[in-house]
């Protein structure tokens, strides 16, 4: 089975090929990256499970990318999907702390907020790039303002968040 990621046929509806992966070739190569892309959740939960046997460190797609990531002091900085445990735990626990279900609950009027400031920023034109002036922005906007950043931060959020190929 060709697994071809990233492929803009993927990207605009991948759940054929889950489909077809899933019933013929529950582990398919991703040959672009090393890796391997796992299609059936029984897999995924024993490999979550197994980290001894099947470690995160170093084989996400953006890994190669992991020594130009140095905080001041040059420690090397890993995403959670990059970390096994207990490292990903103790990251976890920083994030769960303000990303969790009551807070995003919880922050209806402050998204309203957000989205009526991004529509008062094109509503005059009459138009908009849905996804450049509303779908990108939001998210970056909305996660800055839980995590305790400025809403001047939300670009930079977005760019950490994004996996670099």
């Amino acid at each position: 089975m060709k697994f071809d990621y990233p492929s803009p046929d993927l990207a605009e509806c991948p759940y054929p090929l889950y489909k077809q992966a899933q019933a013929e070739c529950p582990v398919p190569k991703i040959p672009l990256h090393d890796a391997h892309f796992i299609a059936r959740y029984e897999d995924v939960v024993f490999i979550a499970q197994n980290p001894q046997l099947f470690s995160s460190v170093g084989r996400s797609i953006g890994a190669k990318f992991v020594e130009a990531r140095k905080t001041g002091g040059g420690v090397e900085v890993r995403s959670l999907v990059e970390s096994d445990p207990p490292v990903h735990l103790e990251h976890r626990k920083i994030s769960t702390r303000r990303l969790n279900p009551r807070t995003f609950r919880d922050s209806g009027p402050m998204v309203l907020r957000h989205v009526t400031s991004l529509i008062d920023g094109f509503i005059d034109n009459g138009y908009c790039e849905f996804v450049s002036e509303f779908a990108e922005p939001l998210p970056g906007l909305v996660v800055a303002e839980i995590m305790g950043f400025p809403p001047s931060f939300a670009d930079q959020l977005m760019r950490w968040g994004q996996i670099e190929i």
